[in-house]
């Protein structure tokens, strides 16, 4: 969107190349599905803008996100310092928060910040940034891949669309847990309350 312009060119300052056309990438897939879920046209800015934003603290290593997170004084807990993966999400939307105030709102910034674990009750908008960050196009890794075609077949002939993603969630969550058991570190329990929280809606 050409009026997140200077702001996608800013976080060329921030990230490699490759991490610039991912967050692209997600930015327009959440977009993209906000309009196949009937969002309306703000909705699907908040979703390019929330695309945008979801890794600007990416780049940094554990320890510069840890000192990051002091510096923003925000409280880590022995769950996150133990899944290291998930620390640019919390600083990031921390981060967010402080320099972009004018442009986000706490919906975004819990996207932002569950963008990574996911967590229990996530609402439309925060699933949606979850699903893109998984599924954008520039994805390669074969499980990506598979997600991307078969949510996308299934969106294209169910009449259940919210059905239909909340299955895609769960799948990728539990792909998620499985590839975190192989590295034996701890599932953070966020992602535990997502993949809780998204079978108790399926079987409603």
């Amino acid at each position: 969107m050409n009026k997140y312009q200077s702001l996608a060119c800013s976080l060329a300052l921030r990230m490699d190349a490759d991490r610039l056309a991912h967050t692209v990438n997600v930015a327009q897939e959440a977009s993209s599905l906000g309009k196949h879920f009937d969002l309306s046209e703000y909705d699907c800015e908040r979703l390019y803008l929330a695309g945008l934003l979801h890794d600007i603290t990416k780049a940094l290593s554990t320890d510069e996100q840890i000192r990051l997170a002091q510096t923003l004084s925000i409280p880590l807990t022995e769950d996150d310092l133990a899944s290291p993966p998930v620390l640019h999400a919390i600083t990031g939307a921390a981060l967010a928060a402080q320099e972009y105030p004018t442009l986000i709102d706490p919906e975004i910034l819990s996207a932002i910040r569950a963008h990574t674990t996911g967590k229990r009750d996530m609402t439309l908008f925060e699933k949606l940034i979850y699903l893109a960050d998984y599924i954008e196009k520039g994805r390669r890794h074969t499980v990506c891949v598979k997600r991307r075609e078969a949510f996308y077949e299934d969106l294209a002939t169910t009449r259940d669309r919210i059905g239909t993603l909340n299955r895609h969630l769960l799948a990728i969550a539990n792909d998620t847990a499985q590839h975190i058991a192989q590295t034996n570190r701890p599932l953070h329990p966020m992602t535990q309350e997502l993949i809780r929280s998204l079978q108790k809606e399926l079987n409603q």
